[in-house]
C-alpha cells in the first residue's frame, strides 16, 4: 500500500547513544547552531534534491570507476579513470530507457546491466516484462542484449570463477514456468537453459549452480528451498509471514555449500545464519537482541562473511575478522554517517564507500586500505551550502513491551543547548509513514527539513508493524489497524508533549497511503488533540480496499493464480483482523474504517488523491469529503491527474508544498503563505472541493482558469 514518495531519504548512523524512558539524542552528530543562524523558510525547490551520481563501483583491477548518473528520472552509465573522476565519459546516453542496475564483469572489460525500455529509474512498466540484460564494452561503448524481455524482479549473477558467464533467474509470476539461463557475456550465446517450475527467484553459487530459491505458499507461508551438488530441491525453511518480512538472503559461499541469510524463525531479531544447502542445518554466526542485521561484507575468495551491518535507530558495522577491524574503526571515525561499502577491487585493497546523514545526501569516497578516504567527484552534496536542521532518534516503551521509535527534527536555533529538547514547546507535526511494512530512518528527509525550516518540529514515528524492528513488532500489528497502531503514534505524541517538545495546542498529523489511514484514525480516535491534518492517498474504507483487491485478483486466469496472489488477500485479512467473507468480518472492517467515524472528525483536513491510483481508489477520499460537506468541518480536496498511488513527480511536489504551507500556518501559528498562480502551475494540481479554506487557493485557481481561457 505504498511507501513514502514525498520523503527523500538516505541513512545515517549514531555510533553511541543511550536510550532513556523514551528519549535518545545523538547530540554529538548535530550541527552546532545559534539563534543568529535561523534563516527564512526553505523552499521545496531547494530541498527536493537527489544525488546526481549513484551506484559507484570500482573495476576489478582497481583502475576505473563506473557510476550511474541521473538525467531527470533516468540514469545512464559513466566511467572515469580512478585518478581523475571529474573527467568521466558516458557509455550509455539514451532518453528512451533507464539503467536499473549494473555490475562489472570479472575481466574488467565489460559491464553487465539491466535496462527497462522507456522505464524510469526504480520503476516497472505496467506490462511487467519490459527489462533486458545487456553486455556493455567499456572501451568502445558498444552493447548487445543477453536476454529477451524480463520481469523487473529478475535476478542476474556474475562470478570471478566463471568470468564469461552471467546467470539469469527470471521472476516466476503466476504458475507459468520461466527459464533459468546461463549465458556467455562475450558472445551472448546461451550455454545452459533450465526450466524453473515454481521457484523464484533462484540464486546461484560462484560456479553458476542453482543453490537457493524461495516460493510463496498458501496460508501466508514462505518456503526457502536449497539444493546440494546434483541433488533435488529440499525445503530448508518454512517461514510464516512475519519471518518473511524479516528474511534476507545475502549470498553463497564460493564452494556452493553454505547460504548466508537472516531470518526470525524461533527468534525476535534476525540472526546471521550459515545454512547448509545439502542438509538444511544452520550455524549462527552473529545475533543481537536490540538490532537487526541488514547487510554483510563477504570475503571475495571464500564468500564467507567478514563483517556485518546492524540497524535499529542508527546503523553500525562490526568486523568478524581481526584483519578488518582497523578498517571499520577508521571508516566510522572518519565519518559517523550511515556507511555503505559500495564495491571493492579484486585484490581487496581499494574500496568505494559512501556516507549519508539527515543533513547530507549520500557522498562517495575512495578508500585505499590503511589510508584516509578521499572524496570522489569533489563535494557532490547538492545541499552543502544549505543549513539544515538537526535530527534526533527517539524511543519509548509501550504498555505491552514494544519499542516505539521515531526521529525528531527541530528548527535551527530552537534548542540552544543541543540536548534534543527545544527551549520552548513547539508546534509539532507527526508524520505517519506508509506501508505499513516500511520504516522511517535516521536520514535526509525532505518533509522533515521543510517542516523544521518553518519553525515547526517534525516527529516521524515507527509504530508496530513497521519493519526493521523484529518479529514481535510485526506480529503485534495483526488486527490492530485503527487500534494499537494508532495508540503507538498517540503515545509518542503524548511523550513529546510531556517532555516539553510539542505544544499541546499546536499539533498536526500527516501521512500518505497507510499513513493517510493512520492520520484519519488519529483524528477520529482523539478528535480534540490535533488542530489540522493532511492526507495523501488515504484508505478510509477497509471493506472497499478488500473489494478492490478481490476484483484485481479475479482478473487473472486460474492458470496464472499462485500462492503469491492468494497470499496478498490473506495478508490483508490478517492485518485487518477480519475476513470479509463473514458477517463478523464485515462488521469489523467497518468498525476500523474512518468512513464510519466521520461524525467524530473536528479537525480541518487537507486531502490529496491521485486520479490514477489503482490500489487505493480515489473513492476513499471522495467519501470522506462528501460526508464532511454536510458538516462545519473545513475540508479541501485536491488531485493530481498524472500520478498513481504516490506524488512522485517533482513538478507536482512543487505544487504540493506551498498549499501545505498555506494550510498549516493558521492552525499552527506559522508565517502566513498566500497560494499564488505560480504555486499551483508547476504540475497537474486540480481542486475538487474547499479551496476557500486555504489562503489564496481559490483565487489562484480562478486566475489559472482565466489564463487558460485567454486566446
Amino acid at each position: 500500500m505504498g511507501m513514502q514518495g514525498l520523503v527523500k531519504s538516505a541513512k545515517f548512523a549514531c555510533a553511541a547513544f543511550v536510550l532513556c524512558i523514551g528519549f535518545t539524542a545523538c547530540a554529538s552528530f548535530v550541527p552546532k547552531t545559534t539563534i543568529s543562524e535561523i534563516h527564512t523558510p526553505l523552499s521545496a525547490d531547494i530541498l527536493l534534491v537527489s544525488p546526481e551520481k549513484i551506484s559507484v563501483k570500482i573495476s576489478p583491477d582497481g583502475k576505473v570507476l563506473a557510476f550511474m548518473k541521473r538525467d531527470g528520472v533516468r540514469a545512464n552509465i559513466w566511467v572515469s579513470d580512478i585518478d581523475d573522476p571529474e573527467m568521466a565519459r558516458p557509455l550509455i546516453v539514451s532518453e528512451g530507457r533507464g539503467v536499473r542496475s549494473y555490475e562489472w564483469a570479472a575481466d574488467g572489460r565489460s559491464i553487465v546491466y539491466m535496462s527497462g525500455a522507456n522505464t524510469a529509474l526504480g520503476t516497472r512498466n505496467a506490462d511487467g516484462d519490459n527489462f533486458v540484460v545487456y553486455r556493455l564494452d567499456v572501451a568502445t561503448g558498444e552493447s548487445f542484449a543477453l536476454t529477451n524481455k524480463l520481469d523487473g524482479r529478475a535476478k542476474y549473477r556474475l562470478s570471478k570463477a566463471k568470468p564469461d558467464t552471467v546467470f539469469i533467474s527470471p521472476s516466476n509470476r503466476g504458475k507459468r514456468a520461466r527459464t533459468i539461463l546461463t549465458t556467455s557475456i562475450s558472445t551472448g550465446k546461451v550455454t545452459e537453459s533450465t526450466a524453473n517450475e515454481g521457484h523464484a527467484p533462484v540464486y546461484a553459487d560462484a560456479n553458476m549452480h542453482a543453490r537457493l530459491s524461495t516460493h510463496w505458499r498458501e496460508k501466508l507461508g514462505y518456503d526457502v528451498f536449497t539444493r546440494g551438488d546434483g541433488g533435488e530441491w529440499r525445503t530448508s525453511l518454512e517461514l510464516d509471514f512475519a519471518d518473511r518480512l524479516n528474511f534476507k538472503f545475502f549470498g553463497m559461499s564460493n564452494d556452493g555449500h553454505t547460504a548466508y541469510l537472516t531470518h526470525t524463525q524461533n527468534r525476535d531479531r534476525g540472526a546471521l545464519i550459515g545454512l547448509n544447502v545439502e542438509t538444511g542445518d544452520e550455524v549462527e554466526i552473529a545475533h543481537l537482541d536490540d538490532a537487526m542485521i541488514v547487510d554483510i561484507l563477504a570475503d571475495q575468495r571464500t564468500g564467507m562473511p567478514i563483517a556485518y551491518k546492524t540497524e535499529h535507530l542508527t546503523s553500525k558495522w562490526t568486523a568478524l575478522e581481526t584483519r578488518y577491524k582497523a578498517d571499520f574503526k577508521r571508516l566510522h571515525n572518519f565519518n559517523n554517517g550511515d556507511l555503505v561499502i559500495e564495491s571493492r577491487s579484486a585484490d581487496d585493497e581499494v574500496w568505494v564507500v559512501s556516507y549519508a546523514s539527515p543533513t547530507t545526501l549520500r557522498t562517495y569516497y575512495l578508500y585505499k586500505r590503511g589510508e584516509v578516504p578521499q572524496a570522489l567527484f569533489g563535494d557532490a552534496n547538492a545541499l552543502k551550502n544549505v543549513k539544515l536542521a538537526p535530527t534526533y532518534p527517539v524511543s519509548i516503551g509501550t504498555h505491552d513491551g514494544l519499542d516505539v521509535t521515531g526521529y525528531l527534527t527541530l528548527p535551527l536555533g530552537s534548542d540552544t543547548n543541543h540536548d534534543g529538547i527545544p527551549d520552548h514547546a513547539l508546534p509539532t507535526i507527526v508524520w505517519v509513514h506508509g506501508g505499513p511494512w516500511g520504516r522511517t530512518d535516521y536520514a535526509y528527509d525532505t518533509w522533515a527539513q521543510w517542516i523544521a525550516s518553518r519553525g515547526y518540529a517534525a516527529l516521524n514515528v515507527n509504530f508496530r508493524g513497521s519493519t526493521g524492528f523484529g518479529k514481535k513488532h510485526i506480529t503485534a500489528h495483526y488486527g490492530e489497524w485503527g487500534g494499537e497502531m494508532t495508540n503507538d503514534v498517540l503515545a509518542l505524541v503524548d511523550w513529546a508533549v510531556e517532555t516539553g517538545i510539542a505544544d499541546p495546542d499546536k499539533l498536526a498529523a500527516a501521512g500518505e497511503s497507510y499513513g493517510g489511514y493512520g492520520t484519519l484514525s488519529l483524528i477520529t480516535t482523539a478528535p480534540d488533540k490535533f488542530k489540522c491534518a493532511i492526507t495523501s492517498a488515504a484508505l478510509s474504507d477497509l471493506g472497499l480496499y478488500i473489494d478492490t483487491l478481490v476484483a484485481y485478483t479475479g482478473k487473472f486466469p486460474e492458470a496464472d493464480l499462485n500462492a503469491r496472489h492468494l497470499t496478498r488477500l490473506d495478508r490483508e485479512r490478517m492485518q485487518f483482523g477480519a475476513d470479509e467473507r463473514t458477517e463478523v468480518g464485515l462488521a469489523r472492517l467497518a468498525s476500523r474504517s474512518p468512513i464510519t467515524k466521520v461524525d467524530k472528525i473536528k479537525t480541518p483536513l487537507l486531502m490529496f488523491h491521485m486520479t490514477r491510483d489503482q490500489g487505493v481508489m480515489i473513492k476513499h477520499t471522495q467519501q470522506i469529503v462528501e460526508e464532511l460537506s454536510a458538516t462545519d468541518v473545513p475540508v479541501t480536496f485536491l488531485t493530481f491527474s498524472d500520478e498513481g498511488h504516490i506524488i512522485r513527480k517533482r513538478n507536482n511536489q512543487l505544487s504540493f508544498y506551498p498549499v501545505v504551507d498555506a494550510f498549516l500556518a493558521p492552525c499552527l501559528g506559522g508565517a502566513p503563505h498566500l497560494v499564488t498562480l505560480e504555486d499551483i502551475s508547476h504540475g497537474t494540481l486540480a481542486v475538487r472541493a474547499g479551496p476557500e479554506h486555504i489562503l489564496g487557493l481559490k483565487e489562484a485557481f480562478a486566475q489559472k482558469e482565466r489564463s487558460n481561457e485567454t486566446p
